[in-house]
């Protein structure tokens, strides 16, 4: 079978719509079966319906995995911290409207409450560590300073 027939690959997709890729209900609309999609074997690069395609795939993934985890997170579910910061620094935008939801994340995610209450304790601890050595460092300088009158 050549490649070229394999359902499935790219040379066997239809042409993508500009208008509509996908339907509301996620599924391939009707404009998208028209005419073949246009990918040159001969060419290394991809067309620009393919990126087109595959930027469009990558972004409803990506919206997948962080309506899933704001319901995991609205169920009180355990939910990993590292998918928390992959949501954040790699797939969420910031937008002008920007809400603050720490209170109501803290409320509802027990661990992260959790760990907020450690980090402030730590951080309770170092201050104490700092000002103690502020202290001896004054103290050694005074020392210094009256054992050179």
């Amino acid at each position: 079978m050549e490649r070229s027939n394999v359902p499935g690959t790219p040379r066997s997709m239809n042409r993508l719509s500009h208008s509509r890729f996908l339907s509301d209900s996620d599924e391939f609309s009707e404009s998208s079966k028209k005419t073949p999609m246009l990918v040159d074997p001969d060419k290394p690069h991809m067309s620009r319906e393919l990126e087109w395609y595959f930027s469009l795939l990558s972004n409803k993934v990506h919206k997948a995995f962080v309506i899933a985890l704001f319901k995991s997170l609205q169920q009180g579910q355990n939910v990993d911290r590292e998918d928390v910061m992959s949501a954040i620094d790699n797939i969420c935008a910031e937008s002008l409207h920007e809400i603050d939801i720490t209170n109501y994340v803290q409320a509802v995610c027990g661990h992260v409450r959790e760990a907020g209450e450690v980090m402030e304790e730590e951080n309770e601890k170092n201050d104490s560590h700092a000002q103690q050595l502020r202290f001896a460092a004054e103290a050694e300088m005074q020392e210094d300073t009256i054992e050179r009158r």
